[in-house]
């Protein structure tokens, strides 16, 4: 579990990264580096259980109202914004029962 802290952690520094060049990076690269951020605090155990928990209900809010249900959902940049939330709340639940059983 810790490989995939590190890892996804990396993965999303590099997210963040690839958001330069977004038409609104600030929201963009700020999304990806506290998930990233997130995974390193859990992989010191510096992070109460109910945080992920929080920013996982928060991201996948955020894909329910962003994500365009259409068959060519990766052509809307919305929609594509609005998977990548839900890559995120989908990561914030693997931090979440990692730092459950932890306990």
């Amino acid at each position: 579990m810790r490989i995939y802290l590190a890892t996804s952690g990396i993965l999303f520094i590099l997210f963040a990264i690839v958001q330069l060049n977004d038409p609104n990076p600030v929201v963009w690269i700020a999304l990806y580096l506290i998930a990233a951020i997130t995974n390193m605090m859990a992989l010191k155990s510096r992070l109460k259980t109910w945080t992920p928990a929080l920013l996982g209900l928060t991201y996948f809010v955020g894909f329910i109202v962003m994500f365009e249900w259409r068959s060519d959902w990766i052509h809307i940049e919305q929609s594509r914004e609005g998977a990548g939330l839900l890559v995120c709340a989908i990561n914030m639940l693997i931090v979440f029962i990692y730092l459950l059983k932890k306990k």
